[in-house]
């Protein structure tokens, strides 16, 4: 990691380097560390210049007290005493220096790093040297060019300022990297996928800045905060300081006086802190000379002015140099001001709370409870734990320890939530206590745990006891939730009915139409799951800040019925837009998890198994803290895609994985494992196997009316071979689903059941018209065997080339069907001279171009439509 990979400036490079050949010349502007320097280097390494004559120059302080110091090596080592004019000699020098060991009169680039730290007169040579005509002298060859960095906000030599100020050269912005850019920059430097949400992390955290970003990945790497977990790096805690890394800092934070220091303590304990607040408690003026130096930016946030930092790794030196005692005065210092301005505002009850905290003035039981119900539904687990045993140690009972129940099941700190309540000796008060007690402790049972009918019988006593119609609609909302991820899918519905006809609010509506998505998206209702759907996001304001969980169930639910409905593209978007526009659930695994193992299914239903895989794994790394049954379904996609691709190592391993985090509470999240062992049977060779799994999943998923998991493994075994033993049954509860997909899903299996070559093509037009590529193949496979056992030669090349030309578009490995395929064995030059084809030049054309007769074009054509089974050159586009 020595030298990092050079990304996301190709623009910049390509235009300094044509500036540069037109005999202009360039200053590179920017922070420090941003990647000037690196980006100069580049420029002079590429072929563009590879004519040019290099001399390169650092400037530094400690030459810059000394008169040509920058330019030593270049010059001689003594001025010969008739010189008149040391300017014109030096000038000479260099120029003369670049002849030497290269043909004569090449241009000449002087390239000068940090020119700010320039001394007076290197500085004045660099200002002459472009202004030197091309033909002075023999000498000179041709006119010279300067490529020089400096930093942005340093103080600079008149000299070099005059560069850009008389046209001499033309300055260049340079930017940090871009939130893209710096990802592409840490998967070449750590040689490996990266987890988006850890290169998210490291961009907000570093802001682009190239230097920043190689410190804080080293550090991070030797603490092992960033490690590879399942072949995906993925940042643990907080990125780690190193030592030159504080010194890189300390050089930006520079010398700070008292008050200063005291601006940016406040800042960094209490961002974002509102103007009015910290100017009560700093001078004006010094909060004005933080400003100025670039060390804080005040923004507009509705009323209010709001201050914060200007880099977030600001924030991690200054707070490691305040003494505790010092903080916590400051701390209480940011409580009392906002506390005397009236806390109006949502985030301020937060605040409010970890502040006193954060003091060691405990605000007793109700203001750290607050804090903890705000911190949870920003779904930051880690705080709204830390505020909850600080309530509850503060005497907050059993209202305080719900909460906490709460917060540490989705915290997955299950053993911890089962101790908590073993040690909590307050009984529930009232209706609204049982049921949160009920609630909290039952889900950890079922979820954490893995001990369904304790957690039942919990909820169900609960029911029972209950009088309040409110309290006990949420216990009731809540025994829904575990009948559906059971996969008691037929005595879920009828629950959420009920509690959708008696409704007690928007609470439980919300709760009970995330059931009603599920049960009815896995029941193949999946229009009707996208009317629940809508039906509970489109009042998310209302409720999520009391119910945040049921967002991403709600999420994940409509993902899944578009899944099932045959529509991934629809699914895509939906994950995606989730996680773009939810920051939150980066702190938040389940959902995470979740999301991503929605983009992993869709990309690989879409035939984009490479980038299924990586969402699969980046899926897997955050299964690997969440929820089991939930990591089961992120491993289990992560096998089928690698299985698919071919991968077969990785999917034993990724399947192993599956089922080593199987829960039985959760029967409906092992489907999708369920479905990724008949495909790595399948690839693996293992027809009989394949099937036999298929047929007992199939019935499995039948028994608890799951009938779109239950279409979708009757549909891979048409797939693999068996359309006569299943065609009745698909065909039976096709009219049962919605969508798309499970007409298409009977189509091909009446195809393949009669062998009719002519109805598989058209089943394959259907599923890539519904964006599903590899069933595509398989029914264009199945259309080949067909139209050849038929004697139709033509027709089952055309089908056959179709198959493959979609299965390699998918990265796909060769699937049973495809197995018994040949590939279409065109040569190399036949191979090149269809995609010219296709490409649109006509015959003449690709003559010219190989240096061939339009005849023998045409008789390479011919051939080529004979053994793809076409017509013409119109049908080569989908093929090559």
């Amino acid at each position: 990691m020595d030298r990092w990979p050079f990304a996301g400036r190709s623009g910049e490079l390509d235009r300094i380097a044509g500036m540069l050949r037109e005999g202009r010349s360039v200053v590179i502007a920017g922070d420090a560390g941003v990647g000037k320097s690196r980006l100069s280097t580049q420029v002079l390494e590429s072929p563009a210049l590879r004519d040019f004559a290099v001399e390169t120059v650092r400037a530094t302080q400690a030459a810059a007290a000394l008169p040509f110091g920058a330019l030593a090596h270049l010059l001689p080592a003594v001025v010969p005493s008739e010189v008149s004019n040391p300017l014109r000699w030096a000038a000479d020098a260099v120029l003369g220096a670049a002849m030497r060991g290269g043909p004569p009169r090449r241009p000449l680039i002087l390239a000068v790093d940090d020119a700010h730290l320039l001394d007076s007169m290197s500085a004045a040579l660099v200002h002459l040297l472009p202004r030197l005509p091309p033909d002075l002298a023999p000498v000179r060859p041709g006119q010279a060019r300067i490529l020089a960095t400096v930093r942005t906000g340093e103080p600079a030599p008149d000299s070099v300022v005059e560069l850009w100020k008389d046209g001499l050269a033309t300055r260049v912005e340079l930017e940090s990297l871009s939130e893209e850019d710096s990802a592409a920059v840490l998967a070449g430097a750590l040689e490996g996928d990266v987890d988006p949400t850890t290169a998210s992390r490291l961009w907000r955290v570093t802001k682009g800045n190239v230097l920043l970003l190689r410190e804080v990945v080293l550090a991070s790497r030797a603490t092992g905060a960033l490690r590879a977990e399942s072949g995906m790096w993925r940042l643990d805690g907080e990125p780690a300081l190193a030592p030159r890394l504080v010194e890189v800092i300390d050089q930006r934070l520079g010398r700070l006086d008292a008050a200063e220091t005291r601006v940016l303590e406040l800042v960094v304990l209490g961002e974002p802190v509102g103007l009015a607040e910290l100017e009560s408690l700093c001078p004006p003026e010094a909060v004005e000379a933080v400003e100025a130096r670039g060390l804080i930016q005040v923004a507009g946030d509705g009323r209010r002015q709001r201050v914060r930092l200007t880099h977030p790794l600001y924030g991690e030196v200054i707070r490691s140099r305040c003494p505790d005692l010092r903080a916590r005065r400051r701390v209480r210092e940011l409580a009392e001001a906002v506390e005397a301005t009236g806390a109006r505002r949502r985030e301020d009850t937060l605040r409010l709370a970890v502040w006193w905290l954060d003091a060691g003035d405990a605000p007793g039981p109700a203001v750290l409870l607050a804090g903890c119900e705000a911190a949870w539904a920003l779904h930051d687990l880690t705080l709204a734990a830390r505020l909850g045993w600080a309530a509850l140690r503060a005497g907050g009972g059993m209202s305080a320890a719900i909460t906490l129940g709460i917060v540490l099941n989705y915290a997955e700190r299950h053993d911890e939530a089962e101790a908590m309540w073993g040690a909590v000796t307050d009984e529930p008060a009232d209706d609204r206590e049982r049921a949160g007690y009920a609630i909290a402790r039952g889900h950890n049972l079922y979820w954490g745990l893995d001990r369904h009918e304790p957690a039942m019988r919990m909820l169900t006593d609960a029911e029972a006891s209950i009088r309040d119609p409110l309290w006990n609609q949420h216990v009731t909302a809540q025994r829904a939730a575990f009948l559906v991820f059971g996969a008691r899918l037929g005595e879920s519905l009828p629950v959420a009915t009920g509690l959708l006809a008696a409704s007690q609010g928007i609470m439980i509506d919300a709760q009970a139409h995330a059931v009603a998505t599920l049960a009815h998206g896995h029941s193949g209702r999946t229009a009707t799951a996208l009317e629940h759907a809508h039906a509970a996001l489109s009042s998310v304001d209302a409720w999520h800040s009391a119910v945040p969980n049921v967002l991403p169930a709600s999420l994940i639910g409509a993902g899944l019925a578009h899944l099932f409905a045959g529509k991934p593209g629809e699914a895509e978007a939906l994950a995606a837009g989730a996680l773009r526009n939810g920051a939150e659930y980066e702190k938040w695994d389940l959902a995470a998890t979740m999301l991503k193992a929605l983009l992993a299914q869709s990309g690989r239903l879409s035939g984009r198994l490479a980038e299924g895989a990586r969402h699969a794994a980046e899926s897997a790394a955050h299964g690997s803290g969440a929820v089991a049954a939930i990591g089961s379904l992120a491993w289990g996609e992560l096998a089928h895609t690698a299985a698919l691709m071919g991968d077969l190592g990785r999917a034993r391993q990724a399947l192993r994985e599956a089922e080593r985090r199987r829960l039985s509470s959760t029967r409906i999240l092992g489907f999708w494992a369920d479905h990724a062992a008949v495909w790595l049977a399948a690839m693996e060779g293992d027809a009989g196997g394949a099937l036999s799994l298929a047929a007992e999943l199939a019935e499995g998923c039948r028994a608890v009316g799951a009938l779109g998991h239950e279409m979708i493994t009757l549909h891979d075994a048409v797939r693999l071979g068996a359309a006569a033993r299943v065609v009745g049954r698909i065909e039976e509860i096709a009219p049962l689903h919605d969508g798309d997909l499970a007409p298409a899903c009977a189509a091909h299996a009446r195809a393949a059941a009669s062998g009719d070559g002519a109805a598989l093509d058209r089943a394959a037009e259907t599923f890539d018209g519904l964006g599903l590529p590899l069933h595509a193949a398989d029914a264009f496979a199945q259309a080949s065997l067909a139209h050849g056992a038929a004697g139709r030669t033509a027709p089952a090349r055309a089908s056959s080339a179709r198959a493959w030309a979609l299965s390699r578009r998918c990265e796909a490995g060769v699937t049973p069907a495809l197995g018994r395929l040949r590939a279409p064995a065109l040569t190399p030059r036949e191979l090149e001279i269809a995609r010219l084809a296709a490409s649109g030049l006509t015959s003449k054309e690709i003559a010219a171009r190989l240096f061939a007769s339009s005849r023998t074009i045409d008789n390479h054509l011919s051939a080529i439509y004979a053994k793809l089974g076409i017509s013409g050159r119109g049908d080569l586009g989908g093929l090559v």
